[in-house]
């Protein structure tokens, strides 16, 4: 569904489409290669220090040598519209860390529902 310099549009309440998304060494475009690592998801409100997803967070590694992620939205995901911004916590086999993207977290735009 996304990559990093898009701004995806959701709708209130829904559940689908998932949230895929591409992890990159931002600094030279490099695919970073998750075998052997999990991947967590973490979002909140654009200027709010509380994550929306606690709890909820871990996601499925779509393609692993190049870079692909995907996290499924839970029931009370995207109950609140507004603007929102993300990043992913990559832990690899060694138990060591990396948050991406590092620079400019990815965004995306809840809106209301007409009906």
């Amino acid at each position: 569904m996304t990559d990093e310099d898009t701004t995806e549009e959701l709708v209130q309440g829904d559940t689908r489409p998932f949230y895929d998304f591409h992890v990159t060494i931002e600094e030279t475009g490099a695919d970073v290669n998750l075998t052997g690592c999990t991947v967590n998801f973490y979002f909140r409100k654009k200027k709010s220090p509380v994550l929306v997803n606690t709890g909820h967070t871990l996601c499925t590694i779509t393609d692993y040598p190049g870079g692909w992620a995907r996290y499924q939205w839970g029931a009370n995901d995207l109950k609140d519209a507004g603007d929102y911004e993300a990043e992913a916590e990559v832990t690899y086999g060694d138990a060591t860390k990396a948050t991406y993207p590092r620079d400019t977290p990815w965004t995306f735009k809840v809106r209301g529902q007409i009906g």
